[in-house]
């Protein structure tokens, strides 16, 4: 059982969710027409566990054909995600790393269509 709801103006949006099993809220914010940033707070009750995480995307499909993503978090993850259209296919590159846990992954994909 829960709630949720999501308001939006212009170029931002907030939004919240609220349910028996813990709570998420976050703000985006369009800074230009390429580029984005936003927050999210996520809160479990039943882990009880909370998570703040700060996130931007590059989108450059128009210029350069590729797109940036990445987030840092309150756990110290760092992720990051390249994806760069060649047609027909669209490479993709991630990684995350969390130097407290000592925790790295990376990773690469590819997409045809």
């Amino acid at each position: 059982v829960g709630v949720c709801g999501k308001y939006s103006g212009a170029n931002w949006e907030a939004f919240g969710n609220l349910s028996n099993t813990g709570f998420q809220a976050g703000y985006y914010k369009d800074c230009s027409s390429t580029s984005t940033v936003g927050v999210e707070w996520e809160c479990s009750s039943t882990q009880g566990e909370s998570n703040v995480s700060f996130g931007y995307k590059i989108d450059m499909t128009e210029a350069g054909n590729f797109v940036m993503k990445g987030s840092i978090d309150s756990t110290g993850t760092i992720n990051a995600v390249y994806e760069k259209k060649m047609f027909p296919f669209t490479l993709s590159l991630s990684g995350s790393m969390n130097h407290y846990r000592g925790i790295n992954r990376f990773g690469f994909g590819l997409t045809i269509g």
